[in-house]
């Protein structure tokens, strides 16, 4: 028995419903896993500090493991890998071997890119079994939904629009992300992998960023999405990052934050995410840019050398003046028009990479003339997840238990 499903680029394929049991089998090996090698003192650790959450008992370390253990023992990952391989080395020794040629070499790579059955079968396992396993109640078995994606899936398949609006419409819109520390993992562990791969493309970027238009209902609040829009770009500072992203992006960065923040400025977990991405975002230099012709403006001057030198390098210092672009001035003209919104927790966490000799220190910590208290919001949770640079929150209403804001 077979049943038709549409694969990667739109294409139908003849998958045998062994995928749909192979996809099940899989999910319950992971979750076995996971409880054969669950810590009492894990759980009761991490369900202490995530107030709210529901915990088998495994640090990720443990998660991974169980995660690669049971892939490694998938037979079609196996079979399908080798043939991928065969098949990116055949491209390659067919593109080295007519440089010349480069419009058909350009056709042959795209027929080469297009999957196979195989590889259709390994999207649907994988996309499957991890959506699963991301909506499971524990949180422990989201993260090894997360792991799946992120470093069992290739990544051609995972950085497609098609993958990406199935994670936002069967996990994100389900609101199985509904805790601090389950979405900062899914923004950090796969969505940012999908924004910053050298695969991606501003469609995407596009399509992450406007998860901070979702409105709350009546029914869902989605605090917890409109994060992720914003905290899946929060090592954008870093230049490889910053060469994977159009040069417009900072801008629209800067009002994907502004958006979410008017759209749930009383949230904790709004405000605390939204300054935690922006901190990095104030240490960014100016930066200059040919927008018209893409180009950079050593490249337009030395095109421009001509017996009128004078005039073309005074045409070129206009330019220059037009094409700078100002990202941590922008940022700082948001965070100050919207001085009264902001709570003191996040306004420290908005100063924590500033120097403390930066004029912007002091004007951020006294923006408005009183801080919200951040007790009065409706979560009960500690913080942050950590990016293994830093975290951003403390606890709400526990106050003898009371953290550090930041690290």
């Amino acid at each position: 028995m077979t049943t038709t499903t549409t694969g990667t680029k739109g294409r139908k394929s003849n998958i045998t419903t062994a995928a749909t049991i192979t996809s099940s089998l899989l999910v319950q090996n992971v979750i076995q896993g996971l409880h054969q090698v669950a810590d009492p003192k894990t759980k009761d650790w991490f369900t202490n500090y995530v107030k709210g959450t529901t915990w088998i008992g495994c640090k990720v370390p443990i998660v991974r493991k169980v995660v690669k253990d049971v892939w490694s023992r998938t037979e079609i990952k196996s079979t399908t890998r080798t043939k991928t391989t065969t098949t990116t080395t055949k491209s390659k020794q067919k593109k080295n071997a007519k440089q010349g040629e480069d419009e058909e070499d350009d056709e042959e790579k795209l027929k080469k890119d297009e999957p196979t059955e195989e590889e259709d079968m390994i999207l649907i396992l994988v996309l499957d079994s991890a959506v699963t396993l991301l909506q499971q109640e524990e949180c422990d078995v989201k993260l090894a939904g997360m792991i799946l994606l992120s470093e069992c899936m290739p990544i051609q398949q995972l950085v497609t629009r098609l993958t990406l609006q199935r994670l936002y419409d069967d996990v994100l819109l389900g609101n199985h992300v509904p805790d601090w520390s389950s979405a900062d993992w899914f923004a950090m562990r796969v969505l940012r992998k999908i924004v910053f791969s050298e695969y991606g493309n501003p469609t995407l970027i596009d399509q992450v960023l406007n998860f901070t238009t979702l409105q709350d209902t009546s029914e869902e609040n989605y605090t917890f999405v409109r994060r992720c829009g914003v905290v899946s770009f929060l090592q954008y500072d870093k230049p490889a990052n910053r060469k994977q992203l159009p040069h417009d992006f900072g801008p629209k960065l800067i009002q994907a934050c502004e958006r979410s923040l008017l759209t749930s400025p009383d949230e904790r977990f709004t405000q605390t995410g939204i300054a935690w991405v922006l901190r990095y975002v104030l240490l960014i230099h100016p930066t200059k840019q040919s927008l018209k012709s893409g180009k950079t403006n050593n490249n337009n001057r030395k095109k421009k050398k001509t017996a009128d030198s004078d005039d073309d390098d005074d045409d070129d210092n206009d330019n220059i003046n037009d094409e700078i672009i100002d990202e941590a001035k922008e940022a700082m003209e948001m965070i100050v028009r919207h001085g009264p919104l902001w709570t003191m927790e996040a306004k420290k966490s908005l100063v924590e990479k500033l120097s403390k000799n930066d004029p912007r220190r002091n004007q951020i910590l006294k923006l408005g003339n009183g801080s919200k208290d951040t007790n009065k919001n409706n979560h009960d949770d500690k913080g942050d997840a950590d990016d293994g640079d830093d975290s951003d929150g403390n606890s709400t209403k526990n106050k003898k238990k009371k953290r550090k804001t930041t690290k």
